[in-house]
């Protein structure tokens, strides 16, 4: 697809190029390119929005056992038709449990889509619906319509006037605002901010075990925040491990995950692991994050004393700032994050603050001895100490005169040179179209480094080069 960058309806395409090296196949190359392009512009780019409406207005239906074609009576003839028991989770059978799940998504999301396009979110009901058509007139949802029949038309148009009405007259304008800052729909959007003030004070009290890495209280803070979030249907799993709080606590002190799953049978090493992929990293983050930006959004009491450890806590299972840094940073082992972090009595809370610490420590965290395992030490040498440059760094610009070992004469002094790295700073030197004249090794590493060149005089190259010092 080649995308639009421009002024609406006037720049209808984006500009594509398509390198070609080899000369014999440029032809056939272009060839084909050129049919790419002609098959693209007969394909529809259809709206989001409106599959969006479609695909939940035949879950409904499925719902209510509503045949399609009357269910655009039904919507209209019944004004709280989201409030139906049919199309309450509660109500669902195991069977129709995937059914059910998707239907909670879509909701959420049309709800989300509808809370970003109402300015203001305190507007009032009535006003609600040329609020919408207003912002919606000029739209690809609005084009994409222009291309099926009218009753589709009509029942988009009355799925989603149902649904933002039934919005405003279930949330509040504050309500509504926090599910707008959360990215939630009206059911896990509410749910939250419902219970702020309890939610607020368990991440706070959770943000300053973190820091003061104090592993036991952490894990009772993470099982008592998943206890309460997970009354909501959006932040949990239908099927949950049976020993959930103990995997929970074990995960965010930094216990092994191999050690957490020894033992158990494979369903129940499954079980643990998409609790733990699905339900904490995703999920239980997700309504951390939620509930400390409605508390700011709406100004709260604990705004200030909410922070980033939980966040770090569940998504690296750790149960500091510095361990969680140091696994952002590429260090694939969560136990020895833990680890080093506490042997070297790590103080930083952000990523300058690490990178000052890895500077102070480099000497000893290069050593053999200093490790209490060689794969720790490993995984550090392939992970953390790589990326542990400073950023952003200073770009010089530089020349060099290099031997060349050309595969026949050697070009006119001043002829223009391409450069092209290879392995061990072995360069290939290239004419402007690519044809190989020789190689030639630079003094220096070309990663990341901008290089230019020119044929110099006995049979050298001058290589100019630009990048970080």
């Amino acid at each position: 697809m080649l995308g639009r960058a421009g002024r609406a309806y006037v720049d209808l395409d984006g500009i594509a190029v398509l390198p070609s090296f080899e000369a014999g196949s440029r032809s056939s190359r272009h060839q084909l390119f050129e049919q790419l392009v002609a098959r693209s512009r007969r394909q529809r780019l259809v709206s989001g929005f409106a599959q969006l409406i479609f695909e939940l207005g035949e879950r409904l239906g499925r719902k209510l056992g509503v045949r399609s074609d009357q269910l655009l009576e039904y919507v209209l003839n019944q004004r709280d038709v989201w409030d139906d028991v049919r199309l309450s989770p509660g109500e669902t059978s195991e069977s129709d449990e995937e059914l059910e799940r998707t239907l909670d998504e879509y909701l959420a999301d049309l709800d989300v889509a509808i809370l970003s396009l109402v300015d203001p979110l305190d507007a009032a009901s009535d006003d609600v619906a040329t609020l919408l058509d207003d912002v919606l007139r000029d739209s690809l949802w609005k084009r994409t319509l222009a291309h099926v029949t009218d009753s589709l038309q009509t029942l988009q148009r009355e799925l989603l006037l149902s649904r933002a009405e039934w919005l405003w007259r279930r949330a509040t304008a504050i309500q509504r605002m926090a599910c707008f800052y959360a990215g939630l729909g009206r059911g896990a959007g509410v749910f939250l901010y419902d219970h702020l003030d309890e939610l607020a004070q368990v991440l706070a009290d959770f943000h300053a075990a973190v820091g003061r890495d104090d592993a036991e209280e952490v894990a009772r803070l993470a099982v008592a925040l998943a206890a309460r979030v997970m009354q909501q249907p959006f932040f949990a799993l239908r099927k949950l491990p049976g020993d959930w709080q103990s995997v929970l606590g074990e995960w965010v002190k930094g216990t092994a995950l191999a050690d957490v799953l020894k033992g158990k049978r494979a369903k129940e090493r499954q079980s643990i692991q998409a609790f733990v992929h699905e339900g904490v990293i995703f999920r239980l983050v997700w309504a951390a994050e939620a509930v400390r930006v409605q508390a700011i959004a709406t100004n709260h009491a604990l705004a200030p004393a909410l922070g980033d450890g939980p966040a770090f806590a569940l998504t690296y299972g750790v149960p500091s700032i510095p361990a969680g840094l140091l696994c952002q940073m590429g260090f694939a082992s969560r136990v020895g994050a833990v680890w080093v972090a506490r042997e070297l009595a790590a103080p930083f809370t952000d990523l300058a603050g690490l990178r000052t610490w890895l500077r102070k420590h480099s000497a000893v965290l290069s050593r053999l001895d200093f490790w209490d395992s060689d794969d720790h030490r490993l995984l550090w040498m392939s992970g953390v100490s790589k990326a542990g440059t400073d950023y952003p760094r200073r770009w010089e610009r530089k020349e060099h005169v290099v031997a060349a070992k050309w595969d026949g004469t050697s070009p006119p002094q001043g002829t223009p040179i391409r450069i092209l790295p290879g392995e061990g700073g072995v360069v290939s030197l290239c004419t402007p179209d690519l044809t190989p004249l020789g190689l030639a090794r630079l003094p220096f590493a070309p990663d990341g480094v901008a290089l230019e060149g020119e044929a110099s005089d006995s049979g050298q190259v001058l290589v100019r080069s630009f990048g970080p010092v």
